[in-house]
């Protein structure tokens, strides 16, 4: 809520679940109750964001009346990341919007056709909503094109894949080169 006060709301707020049991086991929460957690989570951040009192009763979570402040000017999108059926349901179903990470056009093709299909079930394809994904496609112009044919809104660059377990090697010189190259090609004035 602060920082998309100080950012003018301009904030979206990106929320998934692990796929590793082990951050769960961590935090002692179980497993299999993992996505219920999450849905009580968005309805009480969704809540609490109102600027108005605000007391929560769900399946895991429950909160006491109480009142966030400063509260936004205009409710921060939530949106709701992973490729599973059940996190683009979630997404359908109580999101804002979906991030998607490492697909190519077609698997987004294939994700976001069936995150449209879910919206109508749910009959929330009337209402905004964002789709940001990271893809090695976007490091083209044709590739940026295709994903927004596709209805993507926004994709995130980066410049080496957190996934693949390699360490960040890359000095700051180098990672600015190519951020300097990526603009050069592909951002339009």
């Amino acid at each position: 809520a602060t920082l998309a006060t100080l950012c003018g709301d301009r904030f979206d707020f990106g929320v998934g679940i692990s796929p590793w049991p082990e951050d769960f086991e961590g935090c002692h929460v179980p497993w299999a109750a993992r996505g219920q957690r999450l849905d009580d989570q968005i309805e009480i951040i969704r809540g609490l964001l109102s600027g108005e009192f605000f007391s929560y009763t769900g399946k895991q979570l429950s909160i006491a009346s109480m009142q966030l402040c400063p509260s936004p000017k205009t409710p921060i999108p939530i949106l709701v990341g992973g490729h599973s059926d059940a996190a683009l349901k979630r997404a359908a179903r109580l999101g804002d919007g979906w991030i998607g990470a490492g697909a190519s056009i077609e698997e987004y093709g294939v994700l976001i056709g069936k995150l449209n299909e879910f919206r109508k079930q749910y009959q929330r394809n009337h209402l905004p909503f964002a789709i940001h994904v990271s893809s090695a496609d976007a490091y083209s112009t044709s590739g940026q094109d295709a994903l927004a044919n596709l209805g993507v809104n926004e994709c995130h660059i980066a410049f080496r894949n957190a996934y693949d377990g390699t360490p960040d090697t890359l000095s700051t010189d180098l990672k600015i080169d190519q951020m300097q190259k990526f603009a050069a090609k592909c951002i339009k004035p």
